[in-house]
């Protein structure tokens, strides 16, 4: 039987409670304990920005979830920032600035651009299936070899009305093991 972490809709899950989905942040407090259990703490708006704030259930780590929206086109910009406010090193192993939880329906399918010279920005489909899927560069830029544009939808979406998900990453942290120290007095 699945925990209903595991099947309920998260907006940004951590690695703990149970999950047996990939988590959006994963971390190791200073005594080894990797539990991290997000919950809504509070919320702020302000123009076309919407705040909210994620808080551990028994450790003092927040996550601040950042919410923008374009009115010119209607996109909405997704990040996610990460605070230590307890007086020990928190090690994050990984942070997304945002995840994507499907509501259950067959064939969907993942767009995404990449190629070679040559054949730059090729368009590429295939299958989501249960496994992961990732998409990666090994540059550690956009290149010909991999853009950060992705889509999700099911094909022949559009005849039928139904939506495309689409998206573009771009990083703007810090590098992968970072450390979130304790804040300073």
């Amino acid at each position: 039987m699945d925990v209903p972490g595991s099947v309920v809709a998260q907006e940004y899950a951590g690695q703990g409670g149970g999950i047996l989905t990939e988590p959006a942040i994963k971390v190791a407090f200073a005594d080894g304990n990797r539990d991290l259990v997000l919950k809504y703490r509070s919320h702020h708006v302000a123009g076309d920005t919407l705040t909210i704030d994620l808080a551990d259930i028994s450790r003092p780590f927040t996550v601040t979830l950042r919410y923008v929206l374009d009115p010119r086109t209607g996109i909405i910009g997704r990040s996610a920032s990460a605070r230590n406010d307890g007086s020990t090193p928190v090690r994050v192993d990984q942070i997304a600035a945002a995840t994507m939880t499907l509501p259950y329906q067959p064939h969907y399918r993942l767009s995404y651009l990449a190629g070679r010279w040559a054949a730059e920005f090729s368009l590429h489909h295939q299958p989501i299936g249960p496994a992961l899927s990732i998409l990666e560069s090994r540059r550690g830029a956009t290149s010909d070899n991999m853009s950060p544009w992705f889509a999700v939808d099911r094909e022949g979406c559009h005849q039928r009305g139904e939506r495309s998900r689409f998206g573009s990453v771009r990083w703007l942290g810090a590098e992968r093991g970072a450390l979130v120290s304790a804040p300073t007095s």
